[in-house]
């Protein structure tokens, strides 16, 4: 979708939208990532904005300041390789943001983004 790629080209930008005739202005805002897996990362990241960002303005927040705790930990603990698994980077993502009425449990995040759940916890155990 246009509003995927957008996501990926991470920057501050905002634009309207009108869906049935409801307006919403739709903020887009650039990650304080690393140039390492930058784009694999941004795939998996816009996945998880351009479908759950939108149904509350705190959801934009939480998401990229998960985002950037994600790739920040992986980072720093050399963990490169999973930054090439995309749908678990995904799930990783929208279960850190912790978003508003987006409560589920563990396997459904993972069936949600079909990601295998032994990497999504991988993931995660970084986060720790």
């Amino acid at each position: 979708s246009i509003l995927h790629v957008l996501v990926c080209r991470n920057e501050e930008n905002s634009f309207g939208a009108v869906v049935c005739n409801l307006y919403k202005e739709i903020f887009l805002h650039e990650l304080d990532i690393g140039q390492r897996k930058r784009g694999a990362f941004l795939q998996a990241f816009a996945d998880v904005y351009a479908k759950f960002a939108f149904p509350s303005d705190e959801n934009e927040e939480k998401l990229c300041t998960a985002g950037e705790d994600v790739y920040k930990s992986l980072a720093e603990s050399g963990a490169w390789q999973l930054l090439d698994e995309r749908a678990a980077l995904s799930a990783a993502i929208y279960r850190e943001a912790r978003l508003k009425h987006g409560e589920r449990a563990f396997s459904e995040i993972c069936k949600l983004f079909e990601a295998n759940e032994l990497i999504v916890q991988q993931i995660l155990n970084y986060l720790m």
